[in-house]
Parts: C-alpha cells; sequence; structure tokens
C-alpha cells in the first residue's frame, strides 16, 4: 500500500479549492445573467419593447429551476404580457396560468387572474372571461386594494353588460361611480357604459341623463374626440324621440369638435346627420346647407360616400324648389359616378334622376334617363341576350334554307301521269302512319320512364333528406354529447393546475388546456350550424342603427384594431331576421379584425343600401385577403381563408347558412395582401311576413 506523503496531501487539497472556486464563480455568472436578463425583459415590456422583452424571458427559461419563486413569476408574468402583446393570446394564456402558479401574494394572484380575464374577452369567451374578472375582484377585496377593485369592477360590468345581464352590470357600475368620484375618467366611461345599456333597454331619459354626465366630465378633461362621439350617441336618441331641436344643437357641437380635432370624416358625418334632422323638420334650405357642408368636408378618397351626398343633395335641392340647380346636381352626381367607375350608383343617380324630369315635364329627357338606366341595369344580361338573338338567327337560316330546298326537289313533270299521283300520296300515306306508330312508341316509352325516373328521384330525394337530418341530429347530439367530457377533461385540468408539477408537465399541461378550449370552440361552432339550418325566420322590421350599435358596443367592444366604418343608406323599409343579419356582419366584421395586415392603414369599411328590391350589404377591408386556390370553397365546412386561420373553418361556413335562411345571395372579391370585398343583396322579406 503507497503511503500518504506530505506532498499528496498538500496537492489534494489545492486540487479541491480550486474545484470548488471554479463552481462558485459559475454560480455567479448564473446568477449574474439571470438577473439581467430578467431585468431587461421587465425594462422592455415596460418600454413597449415586447419582442426583445420575450427573447430575454425566453432565454431566463432556460435556468428557471435556479429562480427563486417570485422571479419564476415576474418571469412568467412578463412573458404574458409580451406574447399578448404580439397577438399571441393562446401562448399569453399559458404563460399567465403558470405564473398564477408561481404567485405567493394575493396581489400577484389577482394581476394574473385580471390578465387572464382581458385575454379570455378579447378571444370573446365572456364567460371564462367573467370568472377570471370575478377571481381578482375577490383577491382585491381582500387586499383592500380600493384603485384595483373599481377596476376589476368596471370590467365585470362590461363583461356582464356584453352578456345582457344588464340588473348585475348596472350595480357594478353604480358601486364604481359611488366609491371612485375622484377618478374622472373612470367615472366617465361608467357613465358611457350606462348610458349605452339603458339605451339597450329603450330607457332614453336614462341614457341622456348618463350620457350628458359622460360630456360634462369630457368638457372638463378637454377629451373632445370623446365628447363629439357621445354628442352623435345623443343625436340618435333625440331623433328616435322626434326631438330634432336637441339633436341638432348636438350634431353643430359635434362637427365643431371634430373640425378642431381635424376630422374631417367625423365632421362629414354630423353635417350629413344634421342635414337629414333639417329635413325631418322639412326645413329645405337649412338641409341644402348642412349636405353641402358634408360634402366640402369629406375625404376625397372616400368616393362612395361623396356620389351618396351628392344624390342627397340632389334630392334636398329638388324638395327646396330650387330645381335648376336640382337638375345640375343630378348631372354632377351622375358625372361622378361614371368618372370613378360606380355602376350601380349610376344607375342610382339616374333613376332619380327620371322622377326629377318626370315631375318637371320633361318626358323626352326622361325617356333617355330611363334607357340609361335600364341599359346599366341590364349589362350584366346583354350576352346572354345576345346569344339568344344569335341562335334565333341560326333558327330562321335553316328555316328558309329548308323550304328552299323543298321548293327545289320538286319533281318538275309530276302532273304527267296519274298513277304517279297516287303512288306518291299511298306512299305518303304509309309514310305517315308508320311515324305516327313510332312516335307514339317512343312518346309511350319516354312517358314510362318519365314516371319510372320520377319515381326515382322522388325516392332519392326522401332518402337524402332522411339522410340529411339523421347527419344534422348525429353532429347536433354529438357536439353536445362531446362537450361533455370535454368539460370534465377542462374540470380535471383546472384541478391539476392546483397541484406542483415541475416545468415540463405544466407546459403540456397548458398545450392541453388551450387545445380543449380550441375543440369547444368547434363543438359549439358546430351546434349553431345545425341551430341556424333549423331556426324559423323571425320577420321584423331592421333597425341598421340599432344593428351597428349592438355590433359595436357588444359583439365587436374592446376590438379597435383597426378603423371600423359605417355607411347607411335606408331609402325603404326593410324586414328580415335580426339576429341572422347580425350573425352575417360579426362573422364578416370579425373575419376583417382577425386577418388584417397590422398596420395604422388598417380599416373595415360597411355599407348597407335599402330600395324597392331589397338591402346590399357590402363588406369591405384592406387586410391579408384569400388566396385564389381557396377562394372558390372558402364558404364549405372547414375551409380556411389563410394558413393564419386560428379558428377550424367555420365562420363563414355560418355566414352561408344566415344567407341562404334569408335567401340572399353572395358575392366575394379578394387578392392576397389587398383585401376582400364580401357583399350580400338580401330580398325584402315583407311580402311573407305573417
Amino acid at each position: 500500500m503507497c503511503k500518504l506523503t506530505p506532498l499528496h496531501i498538500f496537492l489534494t487539497i489545492l486540487l479541491l479549492l480550486t474545484g470548488a472556486s471554479i463552481c462558485t464563480s459559475q454560480n455567479a455568472l448564473k446568477e449574474a445573467y439571470l438577473e439581467t436578463w430578467l431585468q431587461e425583459s421587465k425594462k422592455a415590456s415596460n418600454q413597449g419593447k415586447h419582442k426583445r422583452s420575450l427573447l430575454y424571458s425566453d432565454s431566463a427559461l432556460s435556468f428557471l429551476d435556479q429562480l427563486d419563486h417570485q422571479d419564476q413569476y415576474q418571469l412568467f408574468f412578463y412573458r404574458g404580457k409580451s406574447l399578448r402583446y404580439l397577438d399571441q393570446n393562446i401562448k399569453a394564456i399559458q404563460a399567465f396560468t403558470q405564473g398564477l402558479d408561481k404567485a405567493s401574494t394575493h396581489d400577484e394572484e389577482a394581476r394574473a387572474y385580471f390578465e387572464l380575464g382581458e385575454l379570455y374577452f378579447e378571444e370573446k369567451s365572456l364567460d371564462i372571461a367573467l370568472q377570471k374578472y370575478e377571481e381578482a375582484l375577490k383577491l382585491y377585496l381582500e387586499s383592500d386594494q380600493e384603485k384595483e377593485v373599481r377596476k376589476a369592477q368596471f370590467k365585470t360590468g362590461i363583461v356582464h353588460s356584453q352578456l345582457r345581464q344588464h340588473e348585475e352590470a348596472i350595480s357594478l357600475f353604480e358601486t364604481v361611480l359611488s366609491k371612485g368620484k375622484d377618478d374622472l375618467v373612470q367615472c366617465a366611461l361608467c357613465h358611457d357604459e350606462l348610458g349605452k345599456i339603458y339605451y339597450h333597454e329603450a330607457a332614453f331619459d336614462s341614457s341622456i341623463v348618463h350620457f350628458e354626465e359622460a360630456n360634462n366630465i369630457y368638457r372638463q378633461l378637454n377629451f373632445t374626440s370623446s365628447l363629439a362621439n357621445n354628442l352623435g350617441e345623443m343625436a340618435l336618441i333625440e331623433g328616435m324621440r322626434d326631438n330634432h331641436s336637441a339633436a341638432i344643437a348636438h350634431l353643430n357641437e359635434a362637427a365643431e369638435l371634430n373640425l378642431k380635432n381635424k376630422d374631417q370624416q367625423g365632421a362629414a358625418l354630423a353635417y350629413t346627420n344634421l342635414s337629414r334632422s333639417y329635413a325631418a323638420l322639412k326645413e329645405w334650405r337649412n338641409a341644402v346647407r348642412m349636405q353641402r357642408k358634408a360634402l366640402e368636408h369629406m375625404p376625397t378618397g372616400q368616393v362612395d360616400q361623396i356620389a351618396h351626398l351628392q344624390i342627397d343633395l340632389a334630392k334636398l335641392l329638388e324638395k327646396s324648389g330650387e330645381m335648376g340647380a336640382a337638375e345640375l346636381a343630378y348631372y354632377d352626381a351622375f358625372t361622378y359616378a361614371k368618372h370613378h367607375g360606380l355602376s350601380k350608383l349610376m344607375e342610382k343617380s339616374l333613376r332619380y334622376e327620371l322622377e326629377f324630369l318626370e315631375k318637371k315635364g320633361n318626358l323626352p329627357g326622361a325617356l333617355l334617363a330611363l334607357k340609361k338606366a335600364d341599359s346599366l341595369a341590364q349589362i350584366n344580361a346583354q350576352h346572354q341576350i345576345s346569344a339568344l338573338k344569335r341562335s334565333l338567327n341560326e333558327q330562321k337560316i335553316s328555316t328558309e334554307t329548308y323550304l328552299r330546298e323543298s321548293s327545289d326537289t320538286r319533281t318538275k313533270d309530276e302532273n304527267s301521269s296519274d298513277r304517279q299521283f297516287w303512288n306518291i300520296i299511298v306512299i305518303g300515306i304509309v309514310c305517315f302512319v308508320i311515324i305516327i306508330g313510332l312516335l307514339y312508341r317512343e312518346f309511350s316509352q319516354k312517358q314510362k320512364l318519365s314516371k319510372v325516373l320520377e319515381w326515382k328521384v322522388y325516392k332519392r330525394t326522401r332518402e337524402l333528406r332522411k339522410a340529411n337530418k339523421e347527419l344534422n341530429t348525429y353532429i347536433y347530439k354529438s357536439s353536445h354529447d362531446l362537450r361533455t367530457p370535454l368539460t370534465s377533461i377542462k374540470s380535471l385540468l383546472r384541478l391539476l393546475d392546483k397541484e406542483d408539477h415541475n416545468a415540463v408537465s405544466k407546459k403540456y399541461l397548458g398545450l392541453i388546456n388551450s387545445c380543449s378550449e380550441q375543440m369547444d370552440g368547434i363543438l359549439v361552432n358546430l351546434s349553431r350550424a345545425v341551430d341556424y339550418k333549423k331556426v324559423d325566420v323571425k320577420i321584423e322590421q331592421i333597425d341598421f342603427n340599432k344593428l351597428k350599435f349592438d355590433l359595436e358596443h357588444k359583439e365587436l367592444m374592446g376590438r379597435d384594431e383597426l378603423q371600423l366604418t359605417w355607411e347607411i343608406q335606408e331609402l325603404v323599409p326593410f324586414y328580415s331576421d335580426f339576429k341572422l343579419l347580425k350573425v352575417i356582419l360579426n362573422r364578416t366584421i370579425a373575419n376583417a379584425i382577425d386577418y388584417r395586415k397590422g398596420t395604422p392603414e388598417d380599416f373595415c369599411k360597411v355599407s348597407i343600401y335599402t330600395d324597392e328590391q331589397g338591402a346590399t350589404l357590402k363588406i369591405e377591408d384592406n387586410g391579408l385577403g384569400i388566396p385564389e386556390k381557396v377562394r372558390d370553397r372558402v364558404f364549405d365546412m372547414f375551409v380556411k381563408g389563410t394558413n393564419k386561420s386560428k379558428g377550424a373553418g367555420l365562420g363563414l361556413y355560418l355566414v352561408k347558412i344566415a344567407s341562404e335562411k334569408l335567401r340572399g345571395k353572395i358575392n366575394l372579391e379578394s387578392y392576397p395582401n389587398k383585401g376582400a370585398t364580401l357583399i350580400f343583396r338580401l330580398p325584402n322579406l315583407e311580402e311573407t311576413k305573417d
């Protein structure tokens, strides 16, 4: 056995000390990196540099086990905020859920629950959002944070309002008002929401009171844009109550504020509504003056709206008795529409000019306008008319050729012999009898075949109807039956979330949770597809302004990622199903928001026109568009318009079902990266109304 010498002992001690020093320096280096990454992630998130914040948080995740509990919570919290602002909501939900498990105080838990509520609210999962907001509210109440309590109460009230639980929403907003009188901005927002709720319940007096309270605060804070919007809402209410004088006062103030804010389009809209209010009072000269101001301030890029304003100006000039100016305005409207290639508005202006010329007694001019309008209306059928004319000409040429050839083949000496004459007669009779027999036989066979085919078609149709009914029943029951175990899975996941897990298992639990939520959305949409097919159309007179209000302040609440503009022209009353119309507009506008480019120029324009034939709904955006290879199939079930789609391809399928229930027709125009235009032509269902 080797004997240890003092030299051996010295070298061993030196080696151990060197290894310990290296390990200590490595641990210190890791801790320094982690501290730097956490601080940089927090700093970048607060500065709005979310991609940079996400990069630092991803770097820190590789050393997650070496962080203490509080640092782990901060890591997941700032990671979730960055993912939310980068429109990666599913990953953000996972991050906040993981952060919730790492929370060590009521304040941290409440912040995580609140952020989860915001995300589910953006995803339109209102029931889950309400649950998260209420959890946050409960924790804030326990920690006695008055400001955060009011914030959570306000958000909870908005969700109750969108779920049409108005009593709960009113109670929460009034609580916020009673406890947060010093927070003027929050008070104004509460009054705004209360005004909208009372408007929805047709309690116009209460609605006006709350809008006025909000306006007083907006004036005090010099929030001119919000004040102008509120004045427009109040003018709408006053117009519905036939209080046009008050509506005019509100609209005048709104127009001045929009001009002060250099919002030309907002000012033009206010002047347009002023013109309508004066027209309701039959003050035609003031109506003309306001219409001209609207034309003056409307941006030049809004060609459709400018053309409509010109047509309306001509009608107002006619009613005011300025016939010469009216005739010139009709001509200007037609010329403008022609210059910009607006064929429908060209026809519309000609129709109004026709009525004007008839009243004026200028029958030649009226006849010329009628011919032009009919030519524009029938331009799509012109090719069919030309084809029919060509077919008629060909048939005429063939008939003349046959007659000419028959005349030329006559025998020149047919009267030379009686025998030949009678032979021809006999042969002709025999041939005639044979032809009649063959025709009768053919007719009998076709009649039998027709009956057989009719029976087969009837039998096959009955089988298809039965199969279709069974398929719808299967889809409906399957979607409901599948949701039962899916609900159990989601409940189990919530229970699992409360247990202790390592980072990997938590990651996969988060992925399972997001997939179950996505599956739940697919099953709900499948159930809705079956429900829409079976629903009875409820015919009522449609108030498109109310439809617009419901969409903006309920279904699309909080989705202001792009500029949403409306243009509504109701020339005649329109009757249809209010809920199915809301499905069509909500789904198409939501698609425009979901598939936008993410630039400040993103817009969605909704145009609604009603006339004697029905209503035309046009939804136009400048988003990502639809590739040509799926354009013809985009309304089919489970077909996605773009690879960036987060859904299952059922949105436009539901729109198609709703349109078919209303006996409408759909036209789609779209090109990649140039946006999409959806046009719905819906008939007026007034004639079928009970």
